[in-house]
């Protein structure tokens, strides 16, 4: 074998075929490295491979179409079947010399991702997945190839035969939608040679084993088909082709069963154990909050998909297999509106996108429209709408909760004092938690109302009223629940403050400055406090994680509370923090005389059992937390502990809120020299580098 493997690659090397074949791969690959990686900015190196994709298919056939007519023209195909050598170690070792050919233009698109890192922030598990899968197409591709040239003579007929069979491939998810309108047993044997399906995961950040063993198995399978063609026609030479032809028959419906069924049987495997996200942001996995919500379902639920199985978005599918593996209560069944026009109706007035969800149980329904299971934003440079994230999770697990709950809980945002409004983002979150809010003024109620599971006070800048004052008092005395955010305010609001005081928690004069930077982002006001332990940071406490909370005050809490309050300082400053009182005339960040020395309390959380209900109080100091970008700096922690309380407070064991993920990258900053230097080299140099070997070589053994 080995001998054959080197005589075959010296034969490749020896021609311009093999530097043909590099040349081209390279020069579509540096072309497209130049545009979409340098020109624009992407890390991701899979969008360039997954754009080669087409033209490797077309590129495969020069390779392949003379690994086995070339044998035939010059007659030298006798020696095969007659060598004392198998058959098999034969076709491996031509085999190998192809695929070597095929690996070292890819082992130099290898480097091409350590160019990009010095431009800036690459996620190298996703890229060298992608090359992983690339290669495992690329080996299947070539197996394919090598079979078509088994079966001609003619090396024309077998480039044609091999780019007409990888076209079929590549094209089949198509063609299959384009002939049948729903699922049966013919159009799940047209999908065993799905190839482009089958390396879309590698390009999307996922290591699947169902698909590494699907490329192995066609590589394994047209290896063994090519022996079979040489096997026939070795024995017709030496013994009576009835017999072979008897046995071959039965060996390849045996072979081809057996790879049938190793592909099905890890298909029955649920994709949690065979299908590994290696996003960056985890965009494929559900979260933990999902699994514990799956693991205490105790009712069926079924998941509609308006779209026929084989049509179905296939980034959608995979979260939604993973919902099925969750729990056995999750069922999912495709309704394509081709077969059941008129089966939404019976769920809404309007019409649904195709790949939209509805969600069912015994007691409602919810429908999730398809586009709302992605985030966009408008470009307006170009005025393009842009997918900007992922949302498929948090709106399943919201509506799983939804139709699942006995009873729906209501938020009372507090107006009439000038409070800020809830940002967008937090908004969204509140209406995934399946809390329903409303705003009203004080004014305009005797009492607060009785289905107030918890009241939302955001930032008032004018003082309440004593009355005002008392009526939040009073619902807070008998059980209620609030999030306050306090903010730096110049104007003195005793009322509002006599509500806190009531419980122990009472507000320092001034902005605090942290002297530790570990506790500050960029600047000393851009606090990152201390995260301490309690029923609402659990997720937070001990994981890395930060909340960001720029220009707040301190909180001094009474050190001898009443027996039946339990105030917990969950966010601290470090003891280097101390308190500017007149921020406004600040002359300096360094402490100065009369600044107040810590440590400050950021955020507290009062909880006091009355009765059979408990008053639960979170009471934050700065208004800026609760801003998009502030959030997003800390990768979504400021929701996260804002939604943990109303969680914690409406009494969900887990929240439900789950924020989307993003697709948003950090581009890369490549200066323009270095985008000529680069794309040269990789464009021209490297190509006609290959091909000018390639010419020289062949010349040199033309003139010899």
């Amino acid at each position: 074998m080995l001998a054959i493997y080197k005589r075959e690659l010296r034969s490749i090397f020896h021609s311009v075929i093999g530097y043909v074949f590099m040349a081209v791969i390279m020069f579509f690959t540096g072309l497209y490295f130049m545009a979409v990686n340098l020109g624009s900015g992407y890390p991701y190196f899979a969008y360039t491979l997954s754009s080669i994709v087409f033209i490797t298919m077309l590129v495969i056939p020069i390779l392949t179409m003379r690994i086995m007519t070339e044998d035939k023209k010059q007659n030298t195909d006798q020696l095969l079947y007659t060598a004392p050598v198998s058959i098999g170690r034969i076709i491996i070792g031509k085999y190998l010399s192809l695929l070597t050919t095929f690996l070292i233009p890819l082992a130099l698109m290898c480097l091409y991702p350590l160019i990009l890192m010095t431009f800036g922030s690459v996620p190298m598990l996703e890229t060298y997945t992608a090359i992983f899968g690339f290669a495992l197409f690329g080996a299947a591709c070539l197996a394919i190839g090598m079979f078509m040239s088994s079966i001609t003579d003619n090396q024309i007929v077998a480039a044609i035969l091999t780019l007409v069979m990888l076209f079929i491939g590549y094209m089949m998810k198509g063609i299959i939608s384009l002939l049948f309108t729903s699922e049966n047993i013919v159009t799940k044997v047209l999908h065993c040679y799905d190839i482009s399906s089958h390396i879309t995961s590698y390009f999307s950040g996922s290591f699947s084993l169902k698909d590494t063993l699907y490329f192995i198995t066609l590589v394994v399978l047209f290896l063994f088909f090519t022996d079979q063609v040489v096997q026939k026609k070795r024995w017709s030479v030496v013994t009576k082709r009835i017999k072979r032809g008897a046995f071959s028959t039965g060996l390849i419906v045996a072979v081809v069963a057996v790879a049938v069924l190793a592909n099905y049987g890890i298909g029955l495997i649920p994709d949690t154990y065979t299908v590994f996200d290696v996003t960056k942001e985890k965009i494929y996995n559900i979260s933990d909050q999902t699994k514990e919500v799956l693991a205490s379902l105790d009712e069926d639920i079924t998941l509609y998909v308006t779209a026929s199985e084989s049509n179905q978005d296939e980034t959608i599918a995979r979260t939604l297999s993973q919902y099925a593996d969750g729990s056995s209560h999750i069922k999912i069944e495709y309704k394509d509106p081709s077969l059941y026009p008129n089966f939404t109706s019976t769920y809404t007035d309007g019409e649904l996108t195709g790949n939209s969800i509805i969600v069912e149980s015994g007691k409602r329904y919810k429908t999730i429209d398809y586009n709302s299971l992605f985030t966009t934003e408008i470009d307006y440079t170009t005025y393009q709408e842009n997918v900007t994230g992922y949302d498929a999770e948090g709106q399943l697990t919201s509506a799983i909760d939804y139709v699942t709950s006995d009873s729906l809980s209501k938020m009372y945002v507090i107006a009439g004092h000038n409070e800020l409004d809830l940002p967008a983002g937090l908004t969204t979150q509140i209406e995934k938690e399946n809390i329903e809010t409303e705003t009203i003024n004080l004014f305009d109620y005797d009492t607060l109302p009785a289905d107030a599971a918890c009241v939302f006070v955001a930032a008032p800048t004018t003082d309440y009223t004593a009355d005002d004052a008392d009526k939040l008092l009073t619902y807070l005395e008998a059980g209620g629940h609030a999030i306050v955010i306090n903010s730096w305010n110049e104007t003195d609001m005793p009322n509002f403050d006599s509500i806190w005081d009531a419980y122990g928690i009472h507000l320092a004069d001034g902005i605090v400055v942290e002297g530790d930077a570990d506790h500050y982002h960029q600047n000393p006001y851009y606090l990152l406090p201390e995260i301490s332990g309690s029923a609402i940071t659990s997720s937070l406490y001990g994981n890395n994680r930060y909340i960001f909370m720029p220009y707040a005050q301190g909180i001094t809490v009474d050190e001898t509370p009443r027996d039946t309050l339990t105030i917990d300082q969950i966010l601290t400053t470090s003891d280097k923090a101390y308190l500017k009182t007149d921020p406004t005339n600040m002359a300096t960040y360094e402490k100065e005389d009369g600044d107040i020395a810590g440590p400050f309390a950021l955020g507290v959380y009062a909880t006091e059992p009355i009765a059979d209900q408990e008053t639960k109080i979170l009471y934050l100091t700065t208004e800026n937390l609760l801003q998009d970008e502030v959030n997003a700096t800390v990768a979504g922690a400021n929701y996260e502990l804002l939604m943990n309380a109303v969680s914690n407070m409406v009494e969900h064991e887990v929240t439900v809120s789950i924020p989307a993920k993003s697709y948003q990258i950090d581009t890369l900053t490549v200066p323009r020299s270095s985008f000529y230097i680069w794309g040269l080299i990789t464009l021209f140099l490297l190509p006609v580098g290959l091909l000018i070997s390639g010419i020289v070589i062949w010349a040199k053994r033309r003139k010899y």
